[in-house]
């Protein structure tokens, strides 16, 4: 499957077929005191997540979350919405370990990548299904040898560190994985 990076407004939204995945970008705007839509901080107009979410219609989405202490937010957002498959990514650890005493660890992907290690302890936590798998646009075979059985994976696309010229052999590599999807600006490019 292919998810579809930094789909942040609704136009872009709109042209993601159903049966692909979307990552969306989420943080706090402190002028309307609401959840909005939005890469970089915000100092004009952002869509209210809300408002973006009501015209969801694909598979699969990863709410990236760039501010701390947003998720029970989303979470009551999302409540609605339970034919959405979803999760987030990039929460702060201390807002994973809190969440995941009130159940909800299996809303949470682990990272994996040459800084990031999975910790036993906290991947009992967090959500088994996926591991987001970013090697920062090398194949890193070593990273590949540390993967958790029994796990999809969600690959970073090599354009998302600025080298499109790593795909193919990016894309050579993920065969040995069994199961897979991955995250990109180029969806054809892995099709």
């Amino acid at each position: 499957m292919i998810i579809h990076h930094k789909v942040n407004s609704t136009d872009q939204l709109r042209l993601v077929p159903v049966e692909d995945g979307v990552e969306v970008d989420v943080r706090w705007n402190s002028e309307t005191k609401d959840v909005c839509v939005s890469h970089d901080l915000v100092y004009d107009y952002c869509i209210p997540f809300r408002q973006w979410i009501a015209e969801y219609k694909c598979s699969l989405l990863i709410i990236n979350v760039k501010d701390s202490q947003l998720e029970e937010k989303i979470i009551q957002i999302m409540k609605p919405h339970h034919n959405i498959k979803w999760f987030f990514l990039d929460s702060q650890i201390p807002d994973i370990v809190r969440l995941s005493r009130l159940g909800y660890g299996n809303r949470f992907i682990p990272r994996l990548s040459q800084y990031e290690r999975i910790v036993p302890e906290f991947y009992e936590l967090v959500n088994k299904e996926y591991v987001w798998l970013d090697t920062f646009g090398e194949v890193d075979e070593n990273i590949l040898s540390m993967l958790p059985e029994n796990s999809g994976y969600i690959l970073v696309s090599p354009e998302l560190h600025r080298k499109p010229e790593n795909i193919k052999s990016m894309k050579e590599a993920a065969q040995v994985l069994t199961h897979y999807l991955v995250c990109t600006d180029f969806p054809n490019q892995w099709r």
